[in-house]
């Protein structure tokens, strides 16, 4: 997390939190020089690392492939409460953010916990898995049929 500390009132800040929670990747904390421009604005700027990320382990990841992808959308969920809970935030100006298949993560949340969002930042995003799994034409799909879903003899579980 990242604030400018002559910006920053307990509970009175917008804050932009970001999580990933696919492939395994990790959302390392980088330099951004556009982000100057939300802490200069008194934003914070916070990321989560919820499970399907690759920022504990392997095994983390595992954790939320196929049929155990809603651990991402609960765990970005707690993470948001608790930054309200500790202050970091004012509760009425809460943003997540994630592009592609973050954007995902971001859907989900908004859709399961809209008291806690403002809005969302959804960059190039990748919203509608079923569609795309069911269609092996499209570019990348079967690539992608481990991460989303699992074709079992004409039985599909989703994640």
């Amino acid at each position: 997390m990242v604030y400018r500390k002559d910006r920053w009132q307990k509970s009175k800040n917008p804050i932009l939190i970001h999580g990933y929670g696919a492939y395994g990747i990790n959302v390392d904390p980088v330099f951004s020089s556009p982000r100057l421009s939300l802490l200069d604005r008194g934003f914070v700027y916070a990321i989560v690392h919820v499970r399907g990320g690759g920022d504990l382990s392997k095994a983390w990841y595992q954790e939320r492939k196929v049929e155990n992808k809603a651990n991402s959308f609960s765990d970005f969920i707690d993470a948001t409460k608790i930054l309200i809970a500790k202050g970091y935030d004012d509760p009425k100006r809460v943003y997540p953010m994630g592009g592609s298949a973050r954007s995902l993560l971001m859907a989900a949340v908004i859709n399961q916990a809209p008291e806690l969002y403002r809005g969302v930042l959804a960059q190039v995003p990748f919203v509608d898995v079923l569609t795309t799994m069911l269609d092996p034409s499209i570019p990348l799909t079967t690539g992608e049929y481990d991460e989303w879903v699992i074709p079992l003899r004409g039985t599909l579980i989703f994640g």
